[in-house]
């Protein structure tokens, strides 16, 4: 079963991955859709969750995703410019194992 993870980011506007991996948004007010990522960028940094800012400038990509109980997960975190293509890894100073 696919879960395209949709969410809403606007009261106009869905994001979702669909079947291929891919990261659209879609305003079902117009009906226009905008891809915004490829599956080979999740590929590339073998990431399995994301979350797409407020502005839709970036991307936060999850990998390394290790469960720790039902509902909840520890992971590692990159930042992907959707502009730029530029890729941060977020590394908080205060996760003491990162």
């Amino acid at each position: 079963i696919h879960d395209p993870d949709a969410t809403w980011i606007s009261p106009e506007e869905i994001i979702f991955r669909s079947w291929d991996g891919d990261v659209f948004k879609v305003d079902v007010k117009s009906e226009e859709t905008d891809l915004l990522m490829k599956n080979n960028t999740f590929v590339t940094f073998k990431a399995t969750k994301f979350a797409v800012s407020p502005d839709k400038n970036f991307i936060l990509l999850g990998y390394d995703v290790r469960q720790v109980y039902k509902h909840s997960f520890l992971a590692s975190y990159l930042v992907y410019n959707l502009h730029t293509r530029e890729v941060r890894e977020l590394n908080p100073p205060e996760v003491s194992d990162s």
